[in-house]
């Protein structure tokens, strides 16, 4: 079973991730290379944790290819970085996305 408050604990280190990098953005007035730094820093985060807690879940992600869902009832669905227009127009108003789905 899923554990809300372990997602949150994900969503949270993706989060300083992502701020992580957007402090080097704001320092080096933009890039693109930074914000995509930022969504993959995020993605390898939640995706280390989900396979850690749970190894049975498949996750599909607009970065890394995404598995196949036969003979699944329930998958994650990931965006990394929810907000790259945000990220790119140095508005702090950013999000990190996992979420449960039953199919």
């Amino acid at each position: 079973m899923v554990q809300v408050t372990r997602l949150v604990c994900i969503a949270r280190k993706a989060g300083m991730e992502i701020l992580r990098n957007y402090s080097d953005f704001i320092k080096n007035k933009g890039g693109l290379q930074i914000v995509e730094e930022a969504e993959t820093a995020s993605h390898n985060v939640i995706i280390e944790k989900l396979d850690h807690f749970y190894k049975d879940i498949p996750v599909i992600s607009r970065i890394s290819k995404n598995p196949s869902l036969k003979n699944k009832d329930v998958y994650f669905l990931v965006d990394p970085l929810c907000g790259r227009d945000a990220f790119l127009k140095s508005s702090p108003m950013l999000e990190v996305g996992a979420r449960e789905y039953f199919i």
